[in-house]
């Protein structure tokens, strides 16, 4: 009895100092979402998203926006977990996924507890927001249940001209409330 009680103390105490061995370790923030990924040409995603399960392939679906001259993007209806994705393309090159997910089917904990397992625990959190990045790439999940993958080179250079921009538009506006 004494023996069996001193065999179960030495495998737990076993088992506990190998855990950190046998757990896993975080996988590399992805460059993309699944096989759609950064730098990939507007075509090469169209064709994607015809073949892929998690996207309607119904061609009327497929909607191409231009916001500018170099920007544009393609909105697609999801099924399943997704509800609907907007794949963003500057100079015809993916930088930016923006997923909606079905709430009903998967909520922002379920992706929070998912994506710290599979990619540690997130560099900023907050219970609105989580964001998991390295020097190219970004992960953000926001409630109530979306999505970001963004190539950030690519939306640092972007962001450069919006930040002026809205630099311009706080100067205005606090000319005009000293204004009032």
């Amino acid at each position: 009895m004494k023996n069996n009680r001193k065999l179960f103390c030495f495998l737990m105490l076993l088992c506990g100092y190998s855990m950190p061995v046998f757990s896993q370790t975080p996988v590399a923030i992805p460059e993309g979402y699944k096989e759609f990924t950064f730098g990939m040409s507007m075509d090469t995603v169209k064709d994607l998203v015809s073949k892929s399960q998690e996207f309607d392939s119904v061609r009327e679906e497929v909607l191409t926006i231009r916001t500018e001259p170099d920007r544009e993007i393609i909105t697609v209806k999801g099924r399943g977990f997704v509800k609907r994705g907007y794949f963003h393309f500057n100079e015809d090159k993916l930088f930016h996924i923006y997923l909606i997910m079905n709430e009903s089917k998967i909520g922002y904990y379920n992706l929070l507890k998912g994506l710290t397992e599979k990619y540690g625990n997130p560099a900023t959190l907050d219970p609105k927001r989580a964001v998991w990045k390295n020097q190219t790439a970004r992960v953000v999940i926001e409630k109530p249940s979306v999505v970001k993958y963004t190539s950030i080179p690519v939306w640092e250079s972007l962001g450069s001209n919006d930040l002026a921009d809205r630099n311009v538009l706080q100067i205005n506006r606090d000319d005009f409330i000293g204004n009032m």
